[in-house]
């Protein structure tokens, strides 16, 4: 039996979470990889959120430098660089 990881993505990232899902998979990604990119999606969604931006603030480095300086700060050693968004 296959188990499928089930988490809610919030905030301004929530409408993109099924298609992005999706995405990874159709790009070959495996299941263990597309669930830590589905997690990473989540906090960076509830992150703006927190911050009160909005989804177009990613297209501006210093925002997406300033997610992954949170991260860092909180102790995470993995995925914490913007090259773990592509």
């Amino acid at each position: 039996m296959s188990r499928r990881s089930v988490f809610m993505v919030s905030g301004p990232l929530a409408g993109y979470a099924e298609r992005f899902r999706v995405d990874l998979a159709m790009q070959g990604y495996t299941s263990v990889s597309v669930v830590r990119q589905m997690r990473l999606l989540a906090q960076v969604s509830r992150w703006l959120e927190g911050e009160e931006l909005c989804v177009d603030a990613l297209g501006r480095a210093e925002i997406v430098d300033r997610f992954f300086a949170v991260r860092r700060s909180a102790g995470c050693s993995q995925r914490v660089s913007p090259k773990a968004l592509l």
